[in-house]
């Protein structure tokens, strides 16, 4: 994010830990700017209170924290620890940030994250099912999810609309989990590719070779459908600016679940997985779902098999297909746990 937040009048969610309570759209009508925002959901959370017992177990945790970072260096008497310790709890921005998906070219540099209580495991808060689903590990309490653009090279960074309806779509199916910043660093495009302007003809192009790698797959010929396809996703490698990031983010989605479907002809099962995640993370695809579980299902990450299967059941509940992937990874879990325990028994013989 370079220059300052741009904050007009925006919709965000609130994610209530009670789920017998909706979601709910909030309106913040942009005065104060991106401050006053903060603020406001500061005092949101600063609003559920904590016990005596509560802030005393919170200030023991921080003290703690005070104790690691002072780990080796000129021992610090109790008084200026507790000090510390004070000093720390009251600069808390009382909530924390959780990235639930990054903004990048494939989702028009639309990032969306969740706003939770930072100290809603002293307060004691409910589980909140909802938002854990969302950020893979546990959250306490109520939750705000709320969208942001923030296109790096045109340098520039504003809230966006969130509705109830894509957050309920994302908690269906939830995007997979963000990595580590200095991850991401790695990952990221270089400057050139994120400044490359996408025009019609590279949308035309791209559309021909997709026809052309689909000719080419109906004749079994995988490995050269897939050199097909994965050329003509990078004539989409670009910015959407003078196109339609819609019709864009389709092709890709054919593309990378085409890719998918050659690299499990191929038994590049590992390739089937990136490429069916990366369709995920641009939207909630049952087809993309299927390919990734049966993808898991050979790599024997059952798991990951069962959490696709309850996501795409709850879109596309009774599918054949589904349940009768369903049944073959019961299958193969049971036939895997027979071979290590025979691989066990035989280490004793």
């Amino acid at each position: 994010m370079a220059q300052g937040p741009t904050v007009q009048r925006f919709t965000y969610v609130l994610l209530p830990c009670d789920v017998t309570c909706p979601l709910s759209l909030r309106t913040f009508e942009g005065l104060g700017g991106d401050e006053a925002l903060r603020e406001e959901i500061a005092r949101y959370f600063q609003s559920v209170g904590m016990t005596t017992g509560q802030r005393q177990e919170m200030q023991q945790g921080i003290l703690q924290e005070v104790q690691k970072k002072n780990a080796g260096g000129a021992p610090t008497s109790a008084a200026s620890m507790q000090q510390m310790a004070a000093m720390m709890e009251a600069n808390t921005t009382k909530f924390e940030i959780v990235p639930v998906i990054m903004p990048k070219k494939t989702n028009g540099f639309i990032g969306t994250s969740l706003y939770i209580d930072e100290v809603g495991r002293f307060k004691e808060l409910p589980l909140n099912d909802r938002a854990s689903r969302l950020a893979q590990r546990d959250i306490r309490g109520d939750a705000f999810l709320l969208s942001n653009y923030d296109d790096p090279v045109a340098d520039s960074w504003a809230r966006v609309d969130t509705s109830v309806e894509r957050a309920e779509e994302l908690i269906k199916c939830p995007p997979p989990a963000v990595p580590d910043p200095s991850q991401l660093m790695q990952q990221g495009s270089s400057s050139a590719s994120v400044a490359a302007l996408l025009t019609p003809l590279n949308l035309e192009q791209a559309a021909l070779r997709k026809k052309e790698g689909n000719e080419i797959f109906a004749v079994r010929k995988f490995r050269e459908a897939r050199d097909v396809y994965t050329s003509a996703l990078e004539m989409l490698d670009g910015r959407t600016d003078k196109v339609d990031a819609s019709v864009v983010q389709d092709l890709q989605c054919a593309l990378r679940l085409n890719r998918a479907q050659c690299s499990m002809r191929l038994g590049k099962y590992d390739d089937a997985v990136v490429d069916a995640s990366e369709v995920l993370t641009m939207r909630c695809h049952t087809k993309a779902l299927y390919v990734r579980c049966s993808a898991n299902l050979h790599l024997k990450d059952f798991a990951a098999c069962r959490a696709d299967l309850e996501t795409a059941l709850a879109f596309v509940p009774g599918n054949e297909e589904f349940l009768l992937l369903k049944e073959q990874i019961v299958a193969s879990e049971s036939s895997s746990k027979a071979e290590e325990k025979r691989k066990f028994a035989r280490m004793f013989d």
